[in-house]
């Protein structure tokens, strides 16, 4: 498999204006995300906000550390038709909360146009465990982990996660 390039890599940030789009062949890429610690995931959503999207449903999968399913089956998102403004999701609600998340893998299931998938970026909302040091702080909040990523010829796509 190839790896795009580190430039494209951080267009799968939610904030990115191009997306990531995939080969015409590519109908239903695996996008693998190391989310870097392990975290409870509260929501994933694929945003059509770049002028090219056109993800309608995607699958997603949540893997622990040693890249074992959390979800015994894929968790469906939420349809999303051309010409509705809410992006496709898979809501807290659908998301196994027992065990701490180190990969989501989600894969494209369909698009609007029938098309490979154009201007992919994902929004993936995550929350770290906080744990008190020695110094006896108390009530670390929480933050959420932006998204960047990569991708590679066979269709599988490894995302770095910073934050």
């Amino acid at each position: 498999p190839q790896d795009i390039s580190s430039v494209q890599k951080g267009d799968f940030k939610p904030d990115s204006k191009i997306g990531v789009s995939f080969a015409e062949t590519d109908k239903h890429p695996v996008i693998e995300v190391p989310l870097g610690k392990p975290a409870t995931v509260q929501g994933v959503s694929v945003p059509r906000t770049t002028p090219t999207g056109n993800v309608q449903q995607f699958q997603v999968t949540f893997l622990d550390s040693d890249k074992k399913a959390i979800n015994q089956q894929p968790i469906n998102s939420s349809s999303s038709p051309k010409g509705d403004n809410k992006p496709p999701t898979v809501t807290s609600s659908q998301i196994p909360t027992n065990k701490l998340v180190s990969f989501v893998v989600i894969t494209i299931q369909n698009t609007t146009d029938n098309q490979s998938p154009k201007g992919v970026v994902l929004d993936i909302k995550a929350c770290t465990e906080a744990t008190a040091g020695k110094t006896g702080v108390s009530g670390a909040s929480a933050g959420t982990t932006g998204v960047s990523g990569s991708t590679s010829a066979s269709g599988s796509t490894t995302v770095g996660a910073s934050g």
